[in-house]
């Protein structure tokens, strides 16, 4: 006994340091020149989440808004970039904070795979499989500079849908590098999955109290991830359904109740949002859509998974079939009907459903090696390098990834401004930005970049046709106005004129590339 959790301790300590450097590797801060250090395929992300970060540890921002669109409910899963904006808040620097968020998150997540699957489900999760290690080995050297070559290997080979490919970039370690809270949701659900499971193998009485305080969690991890939250409750319902049905009833209800002001908000922000655009199936697959491009589709971003989870589910024991029909039904829910604004945003879903199927694969292979006879070792062999081949010169996009270097105050000294010299409640209106320096400031941009905005829900081109209104006809009504949106501050590039504005109000800040004017 002490032997095994002596074991476990040293297991949980080497993901914890993998897990770090997972994310140190597209995410770090440089003390020294005041920059943020963003791998390449996290650029996009992590411009929101740092904004988010630091409007919760620099600027006012409770009750929470989106800093990019505010004046209405913050209708995104915030919670972990609200726990590291406290972390900040605190006197921590920002990449240990999200990173060791993250970090703990991941080995959390990595910790019951393996209570649920063992050490290859972890294997299984970290090298996720599809079919571009087809293309990689047609590419390779085939010598022993191969090695080589793969320690060096520098990209993606697929970045579907952003370059046109079939196979997806969400078939790798991308979304989870780039959605931290991604990672946070699913390890929630995991690990509340994981004792459901526990309980049910038991074949014990539960309190109802437990079962309501676990649908309590459920519900409140809609602020982690709204959709792997309620992915979760769909695979508590196929675990529980006709089998412990006063447990689902209470599960249920408390989940619902917890998880109610932050729906309420989101449906207060999207009134009907997704009803025209609810039916959209085949996820990512080619149009026009046809069962041969779907299956096409799903066997080059699954591989030899897509063919290993049917015979899983023959093999497990009748929990482990109502946990992978659970899977089942989310990703059929992501073939079908599309959950957000973007039909790529299903790969939660995907992921998700992925993950729960892989500790299943793995006793699937592990029974295979046990088998008598060299042929069902060499099968599981042969599986195994199937499901991970693609995984491993993916992981080595992650160690090799260049980064984007981006500017923080005080080396940005307009950022350096607005931390310093402004109100944590004041609101620009400025040029929008992907790393915007008002955001990024702690403080609010009345419009913010049109993706930001758009993904939440929000009207951006109803904000944007107002502000170009106002700029085009600039008078003290127009002053009046912005006031009256609480705005505080214009910030207009210094290679955009606007001689109105400069005649009514006082710059309070001006450097080589902008112009501050008071309100």
């Amino acid at each position: 006994m002490v032997k095994r959790v002596f074991a476990e301790i040293i297991l949980i300590l080497m993901l914890l340091g993998f897990s770090w450097w997972l994310m140190a590797k597209s995410f770090e801060y440089d003390a020294g020149s005041t920059q943020f250090r963003i791998a390449r395929h996290e650029v996009g992300d992590f411009g929101l989440h740092l904004s988010l970060i630091r409007s919760f540890a620099w600027g006012q921002n409770a009750p929470a808004q989106s800093p990019f669109f505010p004046g209405k409910p913050l209708v995104y899963h915030y919670a972990v970039d609200w726990l590291a904006g406290q972390l900040v808040r605190s006197g921590m620097r920002i990449d240990y904070t999200l990173n060791g968020v993250s970090a703990v998150a991941l080995t959390i997540l990595l910790y019951g795979l393996y209570r649920l699957g063992g050490i290859l489900s972890i294997i299984l999760f970290l090298l996720p499989g599809n079919l571009s290690f087809v293309e990689f080995f047609k590419q390779a050297p085939k010598d022993l500079s191969f090695f080589s070559y793969l320690w060096r290997f520098p990209d993606y080979l697929h970045q579907g849908p952003f370059d046109g490919s079939l196979i997806t970039i969400y078939s790798t370690l991308a979304p989870y590098l780039n959605q931290r809270h991604l990672i946070a949701g699913m390890a929630i659900g995991i690990t509340v999955i994981s004792v459901i499971v526990g309980w049910l193998k038991s074949n014990k009485r539960i309190q109802d109290s437990r079962w309501a305080l676990i649908g309590l969690v459920i519900g409140a991890a809609t602020r982690v991830h709204v959709v792997v939250a309620a992915a979760t409750g769909i695979v508590v319902i196929a675990l529980l359904l006709g089998k412990r049905n006063r447990a689902l009833v209470l599960f249920v209800a408390a989940a619902t109740l917890s998880a109610a002001p932050h729906l309420l908000q989101i449906i207060s922000v999207r009134p009907g949002a997704g009803i025209s655009q609810l039916w959209n199936p085949g996820y990512l697959a080619p149009r026009p859509l046809s069962a041969a491009s779907w299956v096409s589709f799903w066997v080059y971003n699954l591989g030899v998974l897509i063919f290993l989870a049917p015979l899983a589910y023959r093999l497990t024991d009748k929990l482990g079939k109502r946990l992978i029909i659970g899977a089942g039904v989310l990703f059929l829910i992501a073939n079908t009907v599309q959950i957000s604004y973007r039909i790529e945003h299903n790969h939660s879903l995907i992921n998700y459903a992925t993950t729960l199927s892989l500790p299943f694969i793995a006793n699937l292979l592990m029974g295979w090696w046990k088998k008598r006879g060299l042929g069902w070792k060499l099968l599981a062999l042969s599986m195994f390098f199937f499901a991970t081949a693609s995984g491993i010169f993916n992981l080595m996009v992650v160690k090799n990834d260049y980064q984007l270097m981006v500017d923080d105050a005080p080396r940005n000294r307009f950022m350096q401004w607005i931390q310093t010299k402004t109100d944590p409640s004041s609101m620009f209106i400025a040029r929008p930005a992907l790393y915007d320096a008002v955001t990024l400031a702690g403080r609010k941009t009345y419009l913010g970049h049109e993706y930001y905005v758009s993904v939440m829900g929000y009207d951006y081109w109803g904000r944007r046709k107002q502000i170009d209104t106002w700029l085009a006809n600039f008078n003290q009504n127009t002053i009046v106005e912005m006031q009256n949106q609480h705005i505080d501050y214009i910030a207009i590039p210094k290679d955009k004129k606007d001689f109105s504005v400069e005649e009514l109000l006082r710059v309070v800040y001006e450097d080589d590339l902008v112009k501050a004017y008071a309100l």
